[in-house]
């Protein structure tokens, strides 16, 4: 069967069309037999949520997402951001609890990666529970480098400085969170699964 809006094809049952959010109601009526060859779609903000960020999110974002915490895991449980960030050769052998922390970090960075892939699927899949597992992606993201930095500062027992650079990463972060959950909000009736 077909979604009599856009002509996506529908697999039985479901509630909503994944393409363009129509509600598909039980009887016939919402159905074609052949897609909607030629019919020009017309999109408002009333009867059609625009889903384009929803795509890029779900074909682009998570997966670059998750190999950038798959190269700061790497970074992490190999030593090299210790050793940028505190410019000796050998940093474990001066500060105690560094190995520690970048093990945890590094650990954390490959559960993350794991978890973008999985929501990468929740999502596409228009499971109930996506978008607050994205939105908590969102803020992991936004905190683990922060936690990070105060603790390799308590370790290494120098000033914490912050910098403009720092407060305006945390501004747009903050902001991206939310807008994606006003956007979601607003989307809640698609994820029904």
């Amino acid at each position: 069967m077909y979604c009599i809006k856009c002509g996506a094809p529908l697999k039985y049952p479901v509630r909503f069309c994944p393409m363009c959010g129509e509600p598909i109601l039980s009887g016939y009526d919402s159905f074609e037999k052949q897609p909607a060859a030629g019919r020009r779609q017309i999109y408002t903000y009333e009867n059609h949520a625009p889903m384009k960020w929803f795509k890029f999110v779900i074909w682009v974002q998570l997966f670059l997402t998750a190999f950038v915490s798959l190269g700061c895991a790497c970074g992490y449980l190999s030593g090299m951001y210790s050793k940028i960030n505190t410019g000796y050769h050998m940093p474990y052998s001066y500060f105690r609890g560094l190995r520690l922390l970048d093990i945890i970090i590094g650990i954390i960075y490959l559960l993350l990666a794991a978890a973008d892939i999985y929501t990468r699927f929740q999502l596409s899949g228009f499971k109930r529970i996506a978008p607050r597992l994205y939105i908590y992606l969102l803020i992991f993201n936004m905190v683990i480098p922060m936690l990070y930095l105060v603790l390799f500062h308590l370790i290494v027992l120098s000033k914490l400085i912050v910098t403009p650079t720092m407060i305006v990463t945390v501004v747009i972060d903050g902001i991206m969170i939310a807008l994606n959950i006003i956007y979601f909000k607003k989307r809640e009736h698609l994820f029904v699964n």
